[in-house]
């Protein structure tokens, strides 16, 4: 199997579809837990897919996929988007993000990470 045909076995159309519904179903589920009296919800986002080993591993562990990186970006955007627009419905917010994305990325870069920052 070529790497393109590993990276890409549908159409980015396809996956932007599918991502939609997932973060749409995770929106209405989020909210469905609020509403059943759980006053504050953390949620994560993706981490950047692309640099998982499983992608990776192709490459000799040394180069992310950007495509699957694209992808998890486009998730954590429409995340973060529904999860504000939850909290502009509510008095005070109560949907929270852990950033897993830039958590994961900041590790690769080898970068010191504040103790309490993610």
């Amino acid at each position: 199997m070529m790497t393109s045909e590993l990276m890409v076995t549908f159409s980015l159309q396809e996956l932007k579809r599918f991502i939609n519904s997932v973060v749409h179903q995770l929106i209405l589920n989020v909210k469905q837990i609020h509403d059943l009296g759980v006053p504050k919800i953390v949620v994560t986002t993706l981490p950047p897919l692309g640099c998982l080993p499983i992608a990776t591993f192709l490459f000799g562990y040394k180069n992310c996929l950007s495509r699957l990186n694209e992808a998890s970006t486009f998730h954590n955007r429409l995340l973060k988007e529904g999860l504000d627009r939850l909290n502009k419905e509510i008095p005070k917010p109560a949907f929270f993000i852990l950033d897993l994305y830039g958590a994961f990325l900041l590790a690769l870069q080898g970068h010191q990470i504040p103790p309490g920052h993610f």
